[in-house]
């Protein structure tokens, strides 16, 4: 069957995928989180090696800079055949695809603008421009693109630089 008919506006994106065609990267991590890491959301170091969790451990001394962030989880696609709860996750133990440098799409916790700064919560992995701070690290050279409302859709640009060690 051939579309025959288009909305006047699309929808933008859903969290975890890739805004277009740009050059990006992404790596596998094994998910480290009991409950699972969501599409979308970001992600820290884990304790095993290509490991990841959900948000992040603890600030390091002195700084609100994020130094355990790896990426934002994608979404996988080929989910949706075999997962008939549409959960929107990575289980436990699963392979996550973590963006590390291009441009995705997430749901903001609170509202954001075009070119603002991220920050992100050490607990959930929601992004937003929230002033850092200890629970809210901010994402080396990592800017919103789009401005949206607190859980509407915005595009998140990530350079690939991760934080100081």
């Amino acid at each position: 069957m051939v579309q025959q008919t288009w909305t006047r506006a699309p929808v933008q994106g859903r969290p975890g995928l890739i805004t277009d065609f740009q050059p990006c990267r992404t790596d596998s991590r094994a998910v480290e989180t009991a409950a699972g890491i969501g599409f979308g959301l970001a992600v820290g170091r884990g304790s095993a090696d290509d490991g990841c969790v959900l948000g992040q451990g603890a600030a390091a001394t002195g700084t609100f800079d994020a130094q355990e962030f790896v990426g934002i989880t994608g979404i996988d696609t080929t989910r949706y055949p075999v997962d008939l709860a549409h959960t929107d996750k990575y289980a436990q133990y699963d392979y996550a695809a973590v963006l590390t440098e291009g441009e995705i799409w997430v749901s903001p916790a609170a509202a954001v603008v075009d070119g603002g700064i991220v920050t992100f919560s050490r607990t959930t992995g929601r992004m937003s421009s929230i002033a850092a701070a200890a629970d809210q690290p901010r994402i080396v050279g990592a800017r919103w693109m789009t401005t949206a409302s607190a859980d509407g859709v915005a595009k998140v640009l990530l350079s690939g630089q991760l934080g100081a060690a």
